[in-house]
């Protein structure tokens, strides 16, 4: 597939913010290219601490939740907590039982079977807690679209609490408390947190409250930080500052059980990056509720014996390593479907693949490889019970699937999800009308199914590159659309490496060579086949510094381009004499 080729500059202060900031107007640049612009959100990015984090009393909803639930340590109650199954309902969950421990409040963990009952809140549970005496019901990561289930125990004389990081659809359940920083009416100053963010939040209020010392807090980071990665949520604002003190907190984690999946994954003696927890450890977390049961990680969490903590650490790691055979033979399957439709020229917009088969934990999985191979909007379906099927889909960033699947409700069982991914129910027979809908309503052209590599061409001149370190690599462009894999070192040039950059699926390692280049001084847009005749062209011209404050023209000097992509790492090279272009792909 051709490839749409982006490479952009953006004017700005370099020089100026770069005096403020202490760093060098490369990083200031790279800055600019992230999205982040103003000097104080550059100040936070680059030197964010825990004192950065926002008032969480700042939430909606907060002061309610805090309340309820100190009337219900008051009155003795006892707490359902209601999680979902994935890496972060599972440490959402933990950080609410980790701090209502503290409290003294009495609560147990609850999770929906995956596959019997699917996402979410759901009466089962509500029943059970009940039974259990537990009449006090928290949600995490889950609850803001379960109206029906909320009315539910409500009328059973629960008291509920929504936490919750999803889109709210039509309205919002009737409970007694909801924390969802996407609420239409919410006013917190940031909005990306995840679900164990949101949790960490109300522990850090509900600890105020109760005047818990401040250092009880700090137990809890690694696990807000193990979430946030693992849910691949935007590594900006707080949620940067929880990953980066998150992994200096797990790097000698006293947890038992996290020490002891370290230690099986043979990563105890080594500084954790956001890479181990995206590709190693979340993945253990996640197979666990997917083709196993839940259970199994939050007992590897609460173990408090070592020998024990081996053994179910163990465990996990063969659950995952299963999970990702199954995965590839899933992707296989669809590929294969597609490839037939492909060859008769009748590959669809939306991509709609039924694998009957496949275990319904690892479609959301497939999909996201489907994906990337055909960059267009996918749905993978797989059989249940009773004539349905269930779906997980994964978008590309020009289309709301969110959006576009709620004209598609009445067709639903069951909904939710957000712009890049959903998750559905259906019955079969409605599966070829969604299909004809999606594909009708569908506004997308051949133009938008071309991937987008986003690259930001970057001046560097021979004091530069003597003041960054003399190092013979310099990461200058980040795709600004890279999210929890980077880390959060990003910016610390004298210290970039081979493990020094990683988003989503790839790596970017070692430059050996860097070159003479000339910057390309616009936004271009040009097909992959064209890209040499561009840089042939920048490389005749001498322009100026669009930085608006020294106007000084680009000589040929030490450069280098770097252009990233989920999956690959392009880095164009030209020579005084020659030119080439080295594809590494990791």
């Amino acid at each position: 597939m051709r490839e749409k080729w982006i490479v952009e500059t953006k004017k700005g202060d370099f020089n100026g913010l770069s005096a403020k900031l202490k760093v060098s107007p490369l990083a200031v640049r790279c800055l600019m290219n992230r999205g982040v612009e103003s000097e104080q959100e550059m100040r936070e990015f680059l030197y964010g601490t825990l004192d950065d984090l926002h008032d969480p009393f700042l939430m909606k909803g907060m002061d309610e939740a805090v309340r309820e639930i100190v009337k219900a340590k008051e009155q003795g109650r006892k707490v359902a907590i209601a999680s979902d199954f994935d890496c972060d309902g599972i440490f959402s969950a933990y950080i609410l039982w980790k701090g209502f421990q503290k409290i003294g409040l009495d609560s147990e963990i609850f999770t929906p079977d995956r596959v019997k009952e699917g996402y979410g809140l759901n009466r089962r549970i509500v029943d059970e807690a009940l039974a259990g005496g537990r009449d006090f019901l928290v949600t995490c990561d889950n609850g803001i679209a379960a109206n029906e289930e909320v009315d539910y125990a409500k009328k059973l004389g629960m008291t509920v609490i929504v936490t919750d990081h999803h889109e709210v659809q039509e309205q919002m359940p009737n409970a007694d408390a909801i924390l969802d920083p996407k609420r239409d009416d919410e006013t917190y100053p940031f909005r990306g947190l995840c679900g164990a963010g949101v949790a960490f939040k109300l522990i850090c209020a509900l600890y105020d409250a109760q005047q818990v010392p401040a250092e009880a807090k700090d137990e809890l980071l690694e696990y807000a930080g193990i979430a946030t990665v693992a849910d691949v949520m935007e590594l900006q604002g707080e949620n940067r500052i929880l990953v980066k003190y998150g992994l200096k907190a797990l790097s000698h984690t006293k947890n038992i059980g996290l020490r002891a999946l370290l230690k099986v994954q043979e990563l105890e003696d080594k500084q954790i990056t956001a890479g181990h927890i995206g590709f190693i450890l979340g993945p253990c977390f996640n197979a666990a509720g997917r083709i196993a049961t839940v259970a199994e990680s939050f007992s590897l969490l609460m173990e408090e014996d070592e020998e024990k903590a081996l053994e179910k650490a163990e465990r996990l790691k063969e659950i995952n390593e299963s999970r990702k055979q199954m995965t590839e033979d899933g992707a296989e399957e669809a590929y294969l479907k597609l490839e037939e439709k492909e060859a008769k020229n009748k590959l669809p917009k939306v991509l709609i693949v039924l694998l009957p088969d496949t275990h319904e934990s690892l479609v959301g999985i497939i999909a996201g490889r489907v994906k990337e191979r055909y960059n267009r909007p996918t749905i993978v379906f797989t059989e249940t019970e009773d004539g349905l099927v269930k779906g997980s889909g994964r978008s590309i960033e020009v289309y709301d699937m969110f959006h576009e699947l709620m004209a598609c409700k009445d067709l639903m069982e069951r909904f939710g999800g957000h712009k890049m991914a959903a998750g559905m129910t259906l019955h079969e027979k409605d599966l070829p009308e969604l299909e004809k809908r999606l594909n009708e309503n569908c506004v997308l052209t051949e133009e938008d199914f071309r991937p987008v590599v986003f690259g930001h061409a970057q001046h560097v001149d021979r004091a530069d590159y003597r003041r960054l370190g003399g190092f013979d690599r310099v990461v200058l462009v980040v795709d600004r659309r890279c999210r929890a894999g980077e880390v959060v070192n990003l910016l610390d040039f004298g210290h970039i490496g081979v493990d020094d950059v990683v988003a989503d699926d790839f790596e970017v390692g070692v430059f050996q060579q860097m070159a003479d280049v000339a910057l390309v001084s616009r936004e271009v847009v040009v097909d992959a086949d064209d890209v040499v005749a561009l840089f042939k062209q920048a490389f005749t011209q001498v322009g100026t510094d669009e930085s608006g404050t020294t106007g000084d023209e680009y000589s040929l000097h030490w450069h280098e381009i770097v252009l990233i992509k989920a999956c690959k790492c392009t880095i164009f090279i030209l020579n005084k004499l020659y030119l080439h272009a080295q594809i590494v792909t990791r």
